[in-house]
């Protein structure tokens, strides 16, 4: 993990008064901010799906956004019944708003893609800490040396979180976190790795999971009393982009 690396706390998944702010365009709302950064990607039929789960993920209740994090088929599915309600002119829309492909390097192009447009220097600064992404040539092997990365920042994570409960034994939140949301994260991208080569939709799939679990993680520690440890934000951050990042590199092998 890089360190002090990245945006403040709270740039990416929320800052805590912005899950609470439901009115405000801007702020998105605690998990709906999981497939955010697909906003404005290569526009294929189902980029476009996901783009559009962007603006209707707000309304999903808590029981949906469990199974969402637990299981990319049903993940998938239910994308495609949400796309069903949105309007076509919204879709209309997201094809105005395709972005530009910048010239040069392969991931300079991909964090491109990213949207807000605020965060392309986050991502940059991110991505080229590892020489293989930089060199990269072709989007499988950029995806690869992505998720690589992604794994290696959440069992990082992990680890750090691991230690952690060792002074505060009875934390819920570090409990889940290492238990049950960062088990999601490093299966999923395990799983990601393993699909890349034979099956890039559910290599996308699984990358996406895997995102839904640091966006988990960082969730459980909004209403933790014990532990304010800013590293945890910024580090559960590093691995939703990096995840979501991967997601985006994966789409081109379609």
């Amino acid at each position: 993990m890089r360190a002090g690396s990245g945006p403040a706390p709270g740039m990416l998944l929320g800052k805590t008064e912005s899950y609470r702010n439901e009115k405000d365009p801007e702020a998105v709302q605690g998990q709906s901010a999981i497939l955010k950064a697909v906003w404005g990607v290569t526009l294929t039929e189902e980029t476009q799906i996901i783009n559009l789960l962007v603006l209707e993920r707000e309304n999903l209740h808590e029981s949906e956004m469990t199974v969402l994090s637990s299981n990319a088929n049903y993940t998938l599915a239910f994308i495609r019944r949400q796309a069903n309600r949105v309007s076509h002119s919204l879709a209309r829309a997201f094809i105005l708003h395709a972005s530009p492909v910048i010239s040069g390097s392969l991931y300079v192009s991909l964090c491109n893609e990213y949207r807000p447009e605020k965060e392309i220097p986050y991502c940059l600064s991110l991505l080229k800490a590892d020489s293989r992404i930089t060199l990269a040539k072709n989007y499988h092997d950029l995806s690869k040396y992505i998720l690589e990365m992604a794994s290696r920042d959440a069992f990082s994570v992990k680890t750090y979180l691991t230690l952690l409960a060792k002074r505060y034994p009875s934390d819920k939140a570090i409990g889940e976190c290492i238990y049950l949301t960062y088990a999601t994260t490093t299966g999923a991208l395990n799983s990601a790795l393993d699909k890349l080569d034979n099956d890039p939709h559910g290599a996308r799939d699984s990358a996406i999971t895997a995102a839904f679990g640091a966006a988990d993680c960082d969730k459980a520690f909004q209403n933790d009393t014990v532990v304010h440890d800013p590293a945890i934000h910024i580090r559960n951050n590093e691995v939703f982009f990096i995840s979501v990042m991967a997601s985006l590199g994966i789409i081109h092998l379609f």
